[in-house]
């Protein structure tokens, strides 16, 4: 690619003048210097321009194929290795969610059979006294039974308590 106005004929250049020759060999090499450094500056734009478009992203776990590829022609069978080694931490950390949910769960039925068994427990005891004579006492051990008993429906369930934070350390 040439510039028009880069290209000086060399007629323009005086031959009598003293820098004459100077002249025409200043503008013959600049000439030939624009031309080359024009390609250069060309091939350089292509290349960014090339660069720019062949722009790559991938989002994911797991490497683009791209780059399993790559990963396999350095080290064949490496691949291999990433994909069965996903594979693997993915099952570990759903059994692990199941685990913990069915442990949650015993732990509900747990929390609810004693909360029945102390229930029980304090009614059988409430009879006992007014049985024997202390209907204040009796009256009193419902009266609270009772009370914790609906609190503790209408009590929300705690939230598990957050992992500090490295900044709350600070």
């Amino acid at each position: 690619m040439s510039n028009e106005n880069s290209q000086v004929p060399l007629e323009t250049a005086p031959d009598s003048a003293p820098n004459g020759a100077e002249v025409v060999s200043k503008q013959h090499s600049t000439a030939k210097i624009e031309p080359e450094l024009l390609e250069r500056v060309e091939a350089e734009a292509r290349r960014v321009a090339i660069s720019i478009i062949n722009h790559e992203q991938h989002s994911g776990p797991m490497p683009s194929p791209k780059q399993f590829k790559e990963y396999d022609s350095a080290l064949p069978g490496t691949a291999q290795i990433i994909r069965d080694e996903f594979q693997a931490n993915g099952l570990h950390v759903r059994e692990s969610e199941k685990r913990a949910l069915a442990a949650n769960i015993e732990d509900v039925r747990e929390n609810r059979k004693t909360a029945e068994r102390l229930v029980w427990g304090s009614l059988a005891f409430v009879l006992i006294l007014a049985l024997s004579g202390h209907e204040n006492v009796a009256i009193a051990v419902a009266v609270s039974t009772v009370a914790a008993v609906i609190t503790g429906f209408l009590k929300k369930p705690s939230a598990k308590p957050e992992a500090p934070s490295p900044q709350d350390d600070e």
